[in-house]
């Protein structure tokens, strides 16, 4: 399902879900609305919900074993209407259709009524895997995946991730607009035809060209001497390979 996914979301494909049809934002979109008003939605749509400290007291109020996303979204809206108004209009961002949060039903309805569209508890896991990819979120994609042996190894994962929260962030070396810049200057196409691309075809092609950059020059090393031939495998000159990313 993924590489299926993949291919439609590289050709620049709207994804069509149970829910509704979920929009690919482009470069420009990301503009219109302010990178920084972007980074919110998303922030807010695939909030982690892991590290969260909730009382059982409180979980058992609300008959749940652990909050996740679709719960911390839902229960803040409905005590905030600033925050109900967020989210409505980030889920109606992606889906180009209004949104509205349903106070009684534990549910958010997408566009008119009588169309029965609805993003519920179990289908917004849906959501947030389209939002994860599209964005080319690699390192939330991985903890998607992850899979635990027992409650002490989840326990310990936690605790990386609370360790990691509580370090200093370094200053990002690049941001949307460095990336987009570099795209234009480094390949053929326009401004205008990179601002047209979706976020994930701008993050592919950004480390697609990594890749091209070593296998060229793996070629000019063992050209000029500089590398040895013997110890270069032919996968290792294929620019066409699927890009993975070093694990941390």
């Amino acid at each position: 399902m993924n590489s299926d996914l993949e291919l439609k979301l590289l050709a620049g494909y709207n994804i069509s879900t149970e829910m509704g049809l979920i929009h690919q934002p482009r470069i420009k979109d990301v503009i219109d609305i302010g990178e920084s008003t972007y980074n919110q939605y998303i922030g807010l749509l695939l909030y982690d919900t892991d590290l969260l400290k909730i009382p059982k007291s409180d979980l058992e109020k609300m008959k749940l074993d652990k909050i996740d996303t679709f719960d911390f979204i839902y229960f803040q809206g409905l005590s905030n209407n600033e925050f109900r108004k967020l989210i409505e209009d980030a889920l109606k961002f992606f889906f180009r259709e209004d949104i509205l949060l349903l106070d009684n039903y534990g549910l958010f309805l997408v566009g008119d009524i009588n169309n029965q569209k609805f993003i519920t508890k179990d289908s917004y896991e849906t959501v947030k895997h389209l939002l994860i990819k599209m964005n080319y979120l690699k390192d939330m994609e991985e903890e998607e995946n992850l899979e635990f042996a027992n409650d002490l190894a989840r326990e310990w994962y936690l605790n990386i991730k609370k360790a990691e929260k509580n370090q200093p962030k370094p200053k990002p070396q690049v941001n949307l607009h460095s990336i987009v810049s570099a795209m234009a200057w480094r390949t053929n196409k326009s401004m205008d035809e990179i601002l047209n691309m979706t976020i994930y075809q701008l993050y592919d092609g950004y480390y697609r060209l990594f890749l091209i950059d070593d296998c060229i020059s793996i070629k000019q090393g063992i050209y000029q001497g500089t590398v040895d031939k013997d110890k270069i495998k032919s996968t290792d000159l294929n620019w066409a390979k699927i890009i993975k990313f070093e694990e941390n």
